[in-house]
């Protein structure tokens, strides 16, 4: 991955040489200078082509010199995606990762354990520590898995420790986007917080957790990450009772517009009445996801803000995409919808990539969002900065969400 980067530097430094020689009007030098390029741009694209899903190759240099001032532009987008996409991979390495701290040669030992384990022994490693556990715990823990599904099933009676089989595959077989995501977080409070998460998944650590959560803030919401002011277009995904939006006017109190969606129609109602006393906010009892459709609400016993969207049901919910749904531009876009939070954001994709909104999304809702939502951020619109943060209890963790700020640097 370092040669693919070489060049793709080399590839940026002759762009620069061809905007200079147009600049200067001298076309020959550009017209030649270009036709040395297309060997080394293709490949890059062979080398990325199984890990990175780039832009379209620039078209083929035009006849007329006079042409490459288009040419270039799309070189140069090209390029973009391209050193980016090549980054991301060169850090998916654990040579990559050089430990500036404990939590770095702790984080990186990890990884030089379960990379070397098949998933069988990962998985024992898992159901060991779980069952060195106090009887309380296990079954403080087996009660939550029944309530809350989203993770896999535990039954020590039965034999069945399907969750801890997830996790072991999770690890098997995502190691390098852990490694990845510990790299682009943006500090450690957020380094030391997916320690915690991997470290309680894999050997039941309480402690590590614990040290992570976020007292200074509410879920959602950093002053110092993600400022807000009068000019602010936010949408909130999963607007339960309201207390999101409270939580807002409590920590910035300015705003131009708020969308709140939600979709159980006994909760919507209390949301009504909650924002009614605000200016400018419209609630929309929808759901969010990749395209229009319909689905049904499948209630959790336990808390209407659990509640899920199945393919069949009784209870009707119209789905929307984002880009549809809302013309404005937003500035600031919060998800905490149990679980389809990978199929809104998609559907929030033209948005991200127009308007590069401040994202705010939980990342506990299965085995997989913690590195697939920043994954496919930086898939639908490559310069997102990440951050996480926490505000779950110690033993199995949830409350964690994603704060994501658009800026030109990993």
């Amino acid at each position: 991955m370092e040669q693919t980067i070489a060049l793709l530097e080399s590839i940026a430094q002759a762009d620069g040489c061809l905007r200079a020689h147009l600049e200067r009007g001298d076309l020959a030098s550009a017209g030649t200078l270009a036709g040395e390029l297309p060997p080394a741009i293709q490949t890059v694209a062979e080398r990325l082509a199984r890990r990175a899903s780039l832009p379209s190759l620039p078209e083929s240099i035009p006849a007329d010199a006079s042409g490459l001032g288009g040419w270039l532009d799309q070189l140069e987008h090209w390029l973009w995606h391209a050193l980016w996409y090549a980054e991301n991979l060169r850090i998916e390495q654990p040579a990559s990762l050089k430990p500036r701290c404990a939590l770095d040669r702790q984080f990186l030992s990890w990884i030089e354990e379960i990379r070397v384990l098949p998933q069988e022994k990962l998985f024992s490693r898992i159901q060991k520590h779980f069952l060195a556990q106090s009887p309380e715990d296990q079954q403080a823990l087996e009660v939550y898995f029944k309530t809350f599904t989203f993770w896999g099933s535990l039954d020590r009676e039965a034999g069945d420790f399907t969750i801890w089989q997830n996790k072991a595959e999770s690890f098997y077989a995502h190691w390098r986007d852990y490694l990845w995501l510990y790299q682009r977080l943006e500090d450690y409070r957020s380094r030391q917080l997916l320690f915690g998460i991997v470290n309680n998944w894999y050997r039941q650590d309480y402690l590590t957790l614990s040290l992570a959560v976020e007292n200074a803030w509410p879920d959602y919401f950093d002053p110092d990450l993600m400022p807000c002011d009068e000019n602010e277009v936010l949408v909130d995904l999963g607007a339960y009772n309201g207390d999101t939006v409270l939580e807002y006017m409590k920590v910035y109190g300015r705003y131009k517009k708020i969308y709140c969606y939600e979709i159980t129609p006994a909760t919507f109602r209390l949301l009504r009445q909650v924002t009614q006393k605000f200016p400018q906010i419209e609630c929309r009892m929808k759901g969010a996801g990749k395209e229009r459709g319909q689905m049904f609400i499948s209630a959790n016993p336990a808390s209407t803000s659990a509640n899920v969207l199945t393919g069949q049901g009784n209870i009707p919910v119209e789905v929307v995409s984002i880009d549809e749904d809302i013309a404005e531009p937003i500035t600031f876009i919060k998800m905490d919808i149990e679980g389809a939070e990978q199929s809104a954001l998609l559907g929030c994709s033209r948005h991200i990539q127009r308007e590069h909104p401040k994202l705010a999304i939980s990342v506990y809702h299965n085995n997989e969002d913690i590195w697939k939502i920043p994954r496919m951020i930086d898939e639908i619109c490559p310069g997102y900065r990440f951050w996480l943060r926490y505000h779950g209890g110690n033993r199995y963790p949830t409350e964690i969400s994603l704060l994501a700020v658009y800026g030109q640097t990993i």
